[in-house]
């Protein structure tokens, strides 16, 4: 795949599943940082420990199969084959939770 998939190739699914979870992550993301800013200007609690491990396991998730997926778009002769999908969950508060 030496470009984007399009409609009819095989991995065209699983490639549009993957920016939707991306843009999903990034809204994480963006939270988790104003939740650091907040709590830095003693408007909110801060991060606990075990969602910042359970967020830094659901970004390593992403990276690597953002990875896969540049591997796959530099070996043309190579057939998509997505991960499975990293729950992307939040906690009431909106902080990142533990994937279950």
């Amino acid at each position: 795949m030496s470009g984007y998939l399009v409609p009819g190739d095989e991995g065209f699914y699983d490639d549009n599943q993957f920016m939707a979870d991306l843009a999903a992550l990034n809204g994480q993301l963006s939270r988790y940082v104003l939740r650091l800013l907040d709590a830095d200007a003693k408007q909110a609690e801060p991060v606990s420990a075990s969602d910042e491990w359970a967020f830094a396991e659901t970004l390593q998730a992403m990276a690597d199969r953002l990875q896969q997926r540049a591997e796959r778009r530099a070996a043309p002769d190579t057939p998509p084959a997505l991960e499975e999908n990293p729950t992307l969950r939040r906690s009431s508060n909106g902080r990142p939770s533990e994937r279950g």
